[in-house]
């Protein structure tokens, strides 16, 4: 096995670096300032902002997140209540494996169930679930029995993101009803895997408007009956930029929606009048205007699945400095529209990132449930063959596994 040469490695990451620092960062740097400024313009004016982004949805070249009211100034985290629950949940996978003789698939959900306050307690624990059977293994058109797709990639990714929410659900619905709830989940709520046109239509119908929409539904009957039950998609390091890409569409002096005609040619990030603000994300822009705990306004995500296919459970959104970073919280609509749901979500999730010193307490213990090791793969791919001999069912591994795993040189 021929290792990394690290030297040339090293060599390029040094004169890398040095180019960043000379050349690029003093551009993001300015870029930033503006960014800033021109977020200060739109603010001012959040009912035109507003206007302007939900009009031009889906019609131009940036997806820009709609402002539900004025961005900034922030809001302060509310105390959290002083009982409550909290649940977790995080999803690993096995995917198919073309060297197994036996095509399937492993989706691992880990889950921190922990309750604070006067009773204190704790349930850590996992939920594997293999996938072999035909069904299992393909989705179907229900037109046409002939158009299949096979669960894997970015439809494994969903299968496992509704397993991980289903298994929220089910402990929602089983909790105290006297205690508030935070179900919170690891990433985000949109499945932005089934964007585009790739992704075949039975597939996205299937997946989100008859498997996971249900479930937000089932949540939002427990609101709907006076529980304080809050859901939210927590996500570390965001590298999104649909409020600067909002504030692309504040400030483009021509038609938007016609970007290729007026700055045709124009490198990314250089040379159009947008490009004051190009190359910030969204956590750059709100590193400075954000003390520790404060979140900023309500926004609404413009992803094309969700404005197609989420209906009445579209997906807000709002950036919390969580101390060492900037994080975004994404809720469905039913926890955005009320404010003391949103209150809560904001309280709860605050305090979840400072008892876990930076970031949410129930979703690292989530994780070290969910994760499957290298050696907890070994073990799968060890008892899948074990079990085939002991039926007579045994096959040979590919030729290509077997060479993997005895390296003779």
């Amino acid at each position: 096995m021929v290792p990394v040469e690290l030297g040339e490695l090293g060599r390029q990451l040094t004169e890398g670096i040095r180019r960043l620092q000379a050349e690029a960062l003093p551009r993001l740097g300015e870029r930033r300032r503006q960014a800033r400024e021109v977020l200060a313009r739109a603010n001012a004016e959040p009912d035109r902002w507003r206007n302007l982004t939900q009009g031009l949805a889906g019609r131009t070249t940036w997806l820009a997140g709609v402002p539900a009211g004025p961005v900034l100034p922030p809001e302060a985290p509310p105390p959290a209540p002083a009982d409550y629950l909290a649940v977790g949940l995080d999803g690993s996978q096995i995917r198919p494996d073309r060297h197994l003789p036996v095509w399937s698939y492993l989706i691992n959900v880990g889950v921190a169930l922990v309750r604070y306050g006067a009773s204190p307690q704790a349930r850590l624990f996992s939920e594997p679930s293999w996938h072999y059977l035909p069904e299992e293994l393909v989705l179907t058109d229900p037109a046409n029995s002939s158009r299949q797709v096979r669960v894997e990639g970015a439809v494994l990714a969903a299968r496992r993101f509704i397993r991980e929410l289903g298994k929220g659900v089910e402990l929602a619905e089983t909790a105290p009803p006297n205690l508030p709830l935070l179900v919170l989940l690891d990433g985000s709520l949109v499945m932005w895997g089934l964007a585009g046109r790739r992704v075949e239509d039975f597939v996205r119908e299937q997946l989100i408007r008859r498997e996971l929409l249900p479930l937000f539904g089932r949540l939002h009957r427990l609101v709907g009956a006076g529980r304080r039950v809050v859901v939210a998609g927590y996500i570390s390091g965001p590298q999104s930029a649909e409020v600067v890409n909002a504030l692309r569409l504040f400030i483009c002096p021509f038609d938007p929606t016609a970007c290729a005609t007026h700055c045709p040619s124009r490198s990314a990030f250089d040379g159009r009048a947008c490009d004051d603000v190009g190359g910030v994300l969204d956590a750059d822009l709100f590193r400075s205007e954000l003390r520790p705990g404060e979140r900023t306004g309500l926004l609404e995500s413009q992803s094309s699945v969700v404005r197609e296919l989420y209906g009445p459970y579209r997906v807000g959104f709002f950036y919390l400095n969580a101390g060492p970073e900037i994080a975004r919280v994404e809720v469905p609509w039913f926890v955005a529209e009320d404010p003391d749901l949103l209150s809560l979500c904001h309280g709860l999730v605050w305090d979840q990132v400072q008892k876990g010193d930076g970031y949410p307490a129930v979703l690292s213990e989530a994780h070290e449930q969910a994760v499957i090791r290298g050696t907890d793969r070994e073990v799968f791919r060890a008892m899948l063959l074990d079990a085939l001999a002991r039926l007579g069912l045994a096959e040979a591994e590919s030729a290509k596994a077997v060479a993997k795993r005895r390296r003779p040189l």
